[in-house]
């Protein structure tokens, strides 16, 4: 049995007999081109701060929910201070801390 090693392991799978052959510049320039398929992204995600679609709808989402606490916030508190149990209702919420309570 023939020992196939990483090297050899295509060889006995080339086509004979006529076949295109790239030079070295355009071998190289394939090489960097798959790379810098790789690497350009990743770098513009990590250093650049470019998001992906998955990413900018997860942030998108975030900020919406943030401003409709924002607007919404002085209405509720409005209406809590409306009722007339307001006092008794504040009394316990004040004793809890403000980590536990959103």
């Amino acid at each position: 049995m023939v020992e196939m090693r990483l090297g050899n392991l295509f060889s006995a799978y080339r086509p004979k007999g006529n076949i295109m052959k790239i030079g070295d510049y355009a071998n190289a320039f394939l090489w960097c081109f798959a790379m810098a398929a790789i690497v350009v992204p990743v770098a513009l995600s990590k250093g650049f701060g470019w998001y992906s679609a998955g990413q900018a709808a997860s942030t998108v989402r975030q900020a919406e929910q943030a401003a409709v606490v924002k607007a919404l916030t002085p209405f509720c508190i409005a209406s809590f201070q409306k009722a007339e149990d307001a006092p008794a209702k504040l009394a316990p919420l004040k004793k809890i801390g403000s980590a536990r309570r959103s």
